[in-house]
């Protein structure tokens, strides 16, 4: 029997297992909520169980970019006032696709009371100014960044990230970004005492009193308490987290004759299973002057 071989092939086993378990645990340590839509309106498939509370008449399920998205019709709207929500002090990142029904003021996803000016939200906007698609943070004085609207978004489902970034506020709309502005607020930011929502602003704690009910379909969305990187970003464009490789995983990799080579990951049609792993774009290979 060849032992060294069988080593080998053991430690390659175990390496794999490790890369693996490292890799789930970390697409899942900065995750807050996220809601896909593909069997329902309010659960939460993410790691903290965080399922949404329904306000007012139930909007419909419609077939969206990945499984199902949600098509709220001006009906209802999707709440928690959870406390894993309150991230307007600190780092946040916002994930999530939507396509207008009509070209009205739609609230998107946020936490938010626009009365007094606190907290934090994405929105579409009906008019033709350079903030007509957006998100804002503030403290009493709003910090905003926002573009155009991409053409053809009451169409078709247009992806964005809007997140704060180290102190800038910054919004990527079908991965590229397009905007990006300091905070322009005064001290620390300020938790509104309203819900998170989606599909409304200004909701209570109790869930009460929604304004600007949104007429808008919205499919996967991600909340995170960190920035996001532009391989992330991609990944979420196409339905599914990438964490980077750890040092753990590389250094193990490393004592193991092996390395991780990134490759292409097949495009996936829109509408299709979510069912391949993100370190489907990774693979590995043997070290050089190694082999399996």
């Amino acid at each position: 029997m060849n032992f060294a071989k069988l080593s080998k092939s053991l430690i390659t086993c175990l390496t794999c297992c490790l890369v693996m378990a490292i890799s789930v645990n970390a697409a899942q340590a900065g995750v807050i909520a996220h809601y896909s839509f593909d069997s329902d309106f309010t659960s939460d498939t993410g790691p903290n169980g965080l399922d949404l509370n329904l306000a007012g008449p139930a909007p419909s399920l419609v077939p969206g970019v990945f499984g199902n998205a949600v098509d709220f019709g001006s009906l209802g709207y999707l709440w928690s006032n959870h406390p894993a929500f309150n991230l307007a002090t600190g780092p946040i990142a916002i994930s999530l696709w939507y396509q207008a029904d009509t070209d009205t003021f739609n609230p998107l996803v946020g936490k938010t009371n626009s009365i007094s000016n606190t907290g934090y939200s994405v929105f579409h906007s009906a008019t033709a100014s350079s903030s007509a698609l957006g998100g804002e943070l503030s403290d009493g004085i709003a910090g905003v960044v926002g573009t155009l609207r991409p053409a053809g978004d009451t169409t078709s489902f247009q992806h964005i990230v809007w997140q704060n970034n180290g102190g800038v506020l910054e919004l990527y709309v079908n991965s590229v970004k397009v905007s990006f502005a300091s905070e322009n607020v005064v001290g620390t930011q300020m938790e509104s005492a309203n819900a998170f929502v989606i599909g409304a602003r200004n909701v209570a704690s109790n869930g009460l009193g929604g304004t600007n009910l949104s007429d808008v379909k919205i499919d996967d969305v991600w909340i995170f308490d960190h920035a996001l990187n532009m391989g992330e970003i991609h990944c979420l464009s196409e339905g599914s987290v990438c964490p980077e490789p750890t040092s753990l995983v590389l250094l193990t990799l490393g004592s193991s004759g092996l390395v991780l080579k990134r490759r292409r990951k097949p495009q996936q049609a829109r509408g299709s299973s979510r069912a391949e792993h993100c370190w489907d774009v990774l693979h590995l290979v043997p070290r050089e002057g190694g082999q399996f």
